[in-house]
């Protein structure tokens, strides 16, 4: 019996041995699995904070370019509005100077007119020539400036017609 129990004491030593070993080696697999899961979750982190730090980058860029287009096409339109208003001044002041040189014709013909009644016949036939011609220079003005003014109404209408909606 002493040998059977010698037996026993032996096997239960084995596998007391055994299942040692087998802890220690799930421990160390365990271990070593963290390791290389740590390993590969730290390289996701970095790869996270590089594609994180790119992004940010990236719309940095993109956002400074949008600022610097927006920019370009603030000053365009400022540009547009300075010289729309200088071509106002100027037109103002072409349309000031054309008023003036039509009250100056007005009250030359005027003046022509009350002097007609005791005017000579070749006084006459001179002024209505004068007055003619007069006529057809302004006919002929009227005329070209209709054609620009059809033209123009052309071009806005093209533009307006083309323009994205």
């Amino acid at each position: 019996m002493a040998h059977v129990v010698a037996r026993l004491e032996m096997i239960y030593t084995h596998v007391a041995a055994a299942l040692l070993a087998a802890i220690i080696a799930a421990t160390g697999a365990w271990t070593a699995q963290s390791w290389r899961m740590g390993a590969q979750v730290q390289a996701s982190q970095a790869a996270l904070e590089s594609l994180k730090r790119e992004h940010a980058e990236s719309l940095t860029r993109a956002t400074g370019s949008a600022l610097n287009a927006t920019i370009a096409w603030q000053k365009v339109k400022d540009d547009a509005i300075d010289q729309a208003q200088q071509r106002a001044k100027t037109q103002a002041a072409s349309a000031a100077a054309a008023r003036t040189e039509r009250d100056s014709l007005r009250n030359t013909l005027a003046t022509a007119s009350l002097r007609l009644p005791d005017a000579t016949p070749s006084a006459c036939t001179e002024y209505a020539t004068a007055v003619g011609g007069l006529l057809d220079q302004c006919a002929a003005q009227h005329q070209e400036l209709a054609q620009s003014c059809d033209g123009h109404v052309s071009d806005v209408r093209l533009m307006l017609e083309a323009w994205p909606q």
